[in-house]
């Protein structure tokens, strides 16, 4: 079997050690043979892993990109500093200087993030729920206007929960699955 030239990757913060370790093998140490894009403020999911740890050494083939043209100022401002320590250990870890990786917020305005802290889950639910209800009620948006995503499926279950106790029309995307959130009638 002839091997591949080039692999080409699109968020690769989320490959799990094991995926970048197969990728790899496709085309070894070729000059120009994995293509890796990715960004690690945007991961998913928590890894344990750097590039050169995996025997993959990058040393001056990286380039950082370090404009962000998909969020407002505004949005950056408030995200970032709730990643900006793990940020800067993958960023140590990968060999890098901070200042040479630090982010360039947007040129694009936009309305600053409202950040509400509730006391628990519950509180957090309830809170949704009626943010959701006021949405529908005054602001004239519709239940398909509006996403609620989820760190996971027992958070999803608790605002199903308290959206289906305000009435509001809501389903869960799981996989190819989806579930109501009313009880079959």
């Amino acid at each position: 079997m002839r091997g591949l030239s080039a692999v080409i990757v699109d968020e690769v913060q989320d490959l799990s050690e094991l995926g970048i370790k197969l990728l790899h093998s496709l085309v070894g140490d070729a000059s120009d043979g994995l293509l890796l894009v990715g960004d690690a403020t945007q991961r998913i999911f928590t890894r344990g892993y750097s590039l050169k740890g995996l025997g993959i050494d990058i040393g001056g083939r990286g380039i950082i990109l370090r404009k962000n043209y998909r969020n407002t100022r505004q949005i950056l401002e408030a995200a970032f500093p709730l990643v900006a320590g793990e940020w800067e250990a993958d960023v140590a870890q990968a060999g890098v200087t901070v200042s040479d990786a630090r982010p360039e917020f947007s040129v694009r305005e936009g309305c600053r993030p409202i950040v509400v802290r509730c006391r628990d889950e519950e509180s957090e639910g309830r809170f949704v729920a009626s943010e959701i209800t006021a949405l529908l009620r005054y602001k004239h948006y519709s239940p398909r206007d509006i996403c609620v995503l989820a760190r996971n499926k027992r958070y999803r279950e608790l605002v199903l929960r308290y959206l289906r106790a305000a009435g509001i029309p809501a389903f869960s995307f799981q996989r190819d699955v989806i579930a109501s959130a009313y009880p079959h009638r």
